[in-house]
C-alpha cells in the first residue's frame, strides 16, 4: 500500500513566510519543504520559478511555489500515480485521517513496474557548453523550463548546470573578485566554473538503476561511450 512508501522528511513551511527561511532546503537532502496554507498542506518549492527572475530574500514563499495533488495514505500505487499523471505534478502530499502524513515522489509508485531502457524513454534536451555565459545557461533554463542543463565538450558529457548553482548568484547580485583586484560580472563567466561534475549516468540499455539514480538526483543522464543521448526525469518515468 502507498503508505509504505511516505517520505516522512519534511519540514513545513507556511507560504506567507520569506524565501529566505527556506531557500537553504534546496541545496541539502535532510529536510523537504512542505509548504502548507494556513496550517493546511498546499505545495512545494518549485524549482523552476527561481529561473524566471531574480528573487528577494524578504519574498513571500508562496511566489517560489506549486500546489501539488493530495492523496490518502490508503491510495493504491497505481491510483496514486493517476492522480500525480493527471496534476502533471511530480510530487504529491499524503493525508491520512486529514492528517499529514508526508509525501511521495513519482518513482515511488514506479517500483513495481517493468522499465523500460533508458535510450528508449530518454528526452533530448540541447546541451551547452562548457564556454557558455552564466547569463546565456540562465536564459536558456528559462526559455526550455528546465531546472537542469546537460554540459558537452568535444561531443563527450562532462556534467551539468544547475539552477541551484547559480541562484546564489541571482539572488546576490554579487561580483566575483578574482587575483585582481577589479570584479568580474558572475554572469558573464563561463559555466564551467559552477557546474556540477561525477553525475551518475545510465547507459542506453539500462533498465536497472534508473529509479535509483532519478531518486537520488532528481534526473538521470543518459550516455554511452561518454557520448551525450539525453536526460530522464519523473515524469519520463511516470509515462
Amino acid at each position: 500500500m502507498l503508505e509504505d512508501v511516505v517520505r516522512k522528511d519534511y519540514r513545513i513551511f507556511d507560504k506567507n513566510e520569506n524565501i529566505g527561511n527556506a531557500l537553504g532546503y534546496l541545496y541539502e537532502e535532510k529536510h523537504f519543504p512542505i509548504i502548507a496554507d494556513n496550517k493546511k498542506p498546499w505545495g512545494i518549492l518549485y524549482e523552476s520559478k527561481f529561473i524566471k527572475r531574480k528573487p528577494l530574500l524578504n519574498e513571500k514563499i508562496e511566489n517560489f511555489s506549486t500546489p501539488v495533488p493530495k492523496i490518502d495514505a490508503t491510495y493504491s500505487f497505481s491510483k496514486a500515480k493517476a492522480k500525480m499523471k493527471e496534476s502533471r505534478k511530480t510530487y504529491a502530499i499524503v493525508m491520512f485521517e486529514k492528517k499529514l502524513m508526508g509525501y511521495i515522489k513519482g518513482i515511488d509508485v514506479l517500483y513495481e513496474n517493468r522499465m523500460k531502457k533508458a535510450g528508449d524513454i530518454a528526452r533530448y534536451v540541447e546541451p551547452l557548453s562548457p564556454n557558455d555565459t552564466v547569463s546565456n545557461a540562465l536564459k536558456y533554463m528559462q526559455k526550455n523550463k528546465m531546472a537542469f542543463i546537460p554540459v558537452v565538450e568535444n561531443e563527450k558529457f562532462i556534467g551539468i548546470l544547475h539552477v541551484r548553482d547559480i541562484i546564489g548568484l541571482e539572488i546576490t547580485g554579487e561580483k566575483y573578485r578574482g587575483y585582481h583586484t577589479e570584479k568580474i560580472n558572475t554572469m558573464k563567466l563561463p559555466i564551467s566554473g559552477f557546474m556540477e561534475r561525477g553525475i551518475r549516468t545510465v547507459g542506453v540499455e539500462d533498465t536497472e538503476n534508473i529509479i535509483k539514480i532519478v531518486d537520488k538526483q532528481g534526473f538521470a543522464v543518459v550516455v554511452e561511450k561518454n557520448k551525450y543521448y539525453g536526460v530522464i526525469e519523473q515524469m519520463e518515468l511516470m509515462g
